[in-house]
């Protein structure tokens, strides 16, 4: 994207946005003043009756690629957050000159004093009451689990907690504090992590644009804060946890596993477990500018705390919050990461994806094995801790061990049931709901049960340890005990009744190994929520050949109606959003006066288009040749150099028409990637082989 260079006599008209850095074009200003009127007829949900919406709750924006969205969106924002706080500051200006005599001497009836002292002992004597009920039922709940609980310290680990809070959670309650939050926060998404950086860098561009300016700004400080979510494969600076060996999903489960011991624990992490720690330091610290990737390690590395955790407790205290779609478009992730929605505003950025993105992160599929991995290490982790957890922990774990063995039980009836010739079986959502019973079971609380008790890595931590002691089993009598326990269980679902007692080292380890490469207990949790659908949104399908169970959701609508509930306004923006049919059948109940468009247009107009088509074999060995990102990395001298040949046969045909004494005209090439760039300007430099002055030849550098 090329912005024009600001000029510093802007006209009146292009000052309607001050916090855009460079002098607009036309269209541009066409979409901003679009995007903060519409955003200013917003209301919160709280004051919307019977769903008689009067307002936007949808924007829809299609701006061609090179536009400058971005930018655009970024400045929009801001310009109304800034008309919202200047006429709330307004308005309460006026009510505080408005004040009544009466209003002002509020309080100061000695009598009334009295009465409201008397109040406060009567509430003082309550609570001290109160204090000390809790501390005696307390006392009583340790005593009983100091009594019963008699275990390892390796058991202690992998045991659902149910005194400790998790302090990570603790710290978050600390830091978001309901009178602080943030009002209109900006959930500003986006697909890939490189758009996340381009979305940084472009904020960074408008907050030293206000410094540099800030006269401009009532010489005020730049008034709002940016923050992003990332994972810990970008943002973990413990190089024992993210390495190149790593996976993610290795990484996620080293940090929780380091961080259940106080003796082995991340000491990046040490700060979320100290009791006098200030979360508002590190919120107020991490306002005082926009940081990017590269920021946030720095800033990890020199104070000792761990960028992802930081990034996540300052969430609810920033204005802007840059995110993957996921962390939004996931319920279970929002909850999990403590994102509040409520009358805060959400932009999609390339949303032309959004639908695709849904659709696919919805979809789920399971196989037997997978189902048989999960059902063993449910019954062992059962069998072990079922005497030191509380009911209602163990509950859960019955109805998920229940459920895992409807699944089986499901596919080993539809297995033998079905005619050689299919190779795809539909089943109907309800009929396999009702005929299963699955109806019966809470499936939001048990997939809540699951991402709260960190049950998958506890249940993968003993069964590493199940493991070892069987490889160290020489007598066998440890794997027969292991037997006996799973043998009821299993053997029903198992191609082999007898399990090989001299060979369950193998056999243990394949399961694992299935356990850790598929995460089957999330994809189980996926199926849950899944099935909750009606016929008309999901599918079920059986793949008969692979054992699998799928599901498929083919109705988005359910994702998108809890946003909806929650939020002030929801933002898409794309460079090809059309048709805007498509959109428009996410939100059905939705009135049209509250669903509003632009089509933005291209800042080059059509009349300044000039198209050619120019031959493949225009050079003078006659030789076709393909410039493909693959074709390059072959003989990459070779088709360089004719690259070049051919940059010069364009360069010919378009040289006349450039006057090189005007500033900002001339040819723009387009490369696959940075390295390519740099390749290919390091070649000519040795050949000479483009016929363009060095002095007027620049190139974009990583």
């Amino acid at each position: 994207m090329s912005y024009k260079k600001e000029n510093s006599q802007n006209n009146q008209k292009e000052e309607i946005n001050k916090y855009f850095p460079f002098k607009p074009y036309p269209q541009q200003i066409k979409l901003m003043n679009f995007l903060t009127e519409a955003l200013l007829q917003t209301k919160d949900v709280d004051i919307i009756e019977n769903n008689n919406y009067s307002n936007p709750k949808i924007i829809l924006i299609e701006s061609p690629t090179g536009t400058g969205k971005t930018m655009m969106l970024l400045s929009s924002l801001l310009e109304f957050l800034t008309k919202i706080k200047n006429t709330k500051e307004n308005k309460d200006n006026n009510n505080s000159n408005e004040e009544e005599d009466w209003l002002i001497n509020f309080g100061n009836n000695p009598q009334e004093k009295e009465e409201e002292n008397i109040e406060e002992n009567k509430m003082k004597k309550i609570n001290e009451k109160m204090d000390l009920i809790l501390s005696n039922i307390k006392k009583k709940i340790n005593k009983k689990e100091d009594n019963d609980i008699a275990l390892t310290k390796e058991d202690k680990k992998l045991l659902i907690k149910n005194k400790s809070p998790n302090p990570y959670l603790t710290f978050l309650n600390k830091s978001n504090n309901p009178s602080q939050l943030i009002l209109n926060q900006i959930f500003f998404c986006t697909r890939t992590h490189s758009q996340i950086s381009q979305i940084i860098s472009e904020s960074k561009l408008i907050y030293d644009y206000y410094n540099k300016h800030i006269s401009k700004f009532g010489n005020k400080r730049f008034p709002y804060s940016f923050s992003f979510l990332g994972s810990r494969k970008q943002l973990c600076i413990n190089s024992k946890i993210n390495n190149d060996k790593n996976s993610l999903n290795k990484i996620n489960i080293l940090c929780k596993e380091i961080n259940e011991e106080k003796e082995t624990r991340c000491k990046y992490k040490k700060f979320l477990y100290e009791e006098d720690f200030k979360a508002d330091f590190i919120c107020e610290e991490m306002k005082t500018n926009i940081r990017d990737i590269e920021d946030l390690l720095k800033f990890g590395e020199e104070f000792s705390y761990c960028p992802y955790y930081i990034t996540h407790l300052i969430t609810n205290q920033s204005q802007f919050i840059v995110s993957p779609y996921n962390n939004i478009l996931n319920k279970r992730i929002k909850n999990n990461i403590n994102i509040n929605l409520r009358n805060n505003i959400i932009v999609f950025d390339e949303a032309h994806n959004i639908i695709e993105n849904i659709l696919q992160n919805a979809n789920s599929d399971i196989t037997s094995k997978e189902l048989i991995s999960l059902l063993i290490g449910f019954v062992l982790y059962y069998d072990k801790y079922k005497t030191k957890l509380n009911p209602a922990n163990n509950l859960c774990l019955r109805q998920i061990i229940a459920i895992i063995k409807i699944f089986l039980n499901f596919l080993k009836t539809i297995s033998k049931s079905n005619s050689k010739e299919e190779s795809y079986i539909n089943i109907k959502l309800s009929d396999f709901t009702i005929e299963n019973k699955l109806n019966t079971y809470d499936f939001y609380k048990l997939v809540n049960f699951i991402d709260q008790s960190q049950i998958t890595q506890k249940i993968q931590w003993l069964l590493q340890r199940e493991i070892t002691n069987i490889k160290n089993d020489k007598s066998n009598s440890y794997s027969n005990k292991l037997n006996e326990i799973l043998h009821p269980e299993i053997s029903q679902f198992l191609d082999t009744k007898n399990i090989d007692i001299n060979n369950y080292s193998k056999f243990m380890n394949n399961y694992l190994q299935i356990y850790i490469s598929t995460s089957p207990l999330n994809k189980l949790s996926l199926f849950l929520i899944g099935i909750i659908n009606v016929d008309e949104d999901g599918l079920l399908i059986y793949d008969i050949k692979l054992k699998l169970l799928k599901f498929i959701l083919i109705n988005p609508v359910r994702d998108f109606n809890y946003l909806l509930r929650e939020t002030k306004c929801m933002i898409f923006i794309g460079g090809t959003m059309k048709p805007f049919d498509d959109y428009y059948n996410l939100f059905p109940d939705l009135n049209k006066n509250q669903i509003l468009t632009f089509e933005g247009e291209h800042i080059i107009d059509k009349g300044s288009i000039l198209p050619y088509i120019i031959s493949n074999n225009v050079l003078s060995n006659n030789e076709i040749y393909s410039f493909t990102y693959e074709s390059m990395k072959i003989n990459s001298e070779i088709n360089i150099h004719y690259l070049l040949e051919y940059i010069n046969i364009y360069y010919t045909l378009f040289k006349d028409k450039i006057n090189n004494k005007e500033k900002g005209k001339g040819i723009v090439v387009f490369f696959q990637s940075y390295d390519l760039i740099k390749k290919v300007v390091e070649y000519n430099n040795k050949k000479n082989i483009l016929k363009i002055d060095k002095n007027n030849l620049f190139h974009e550098k990583k």
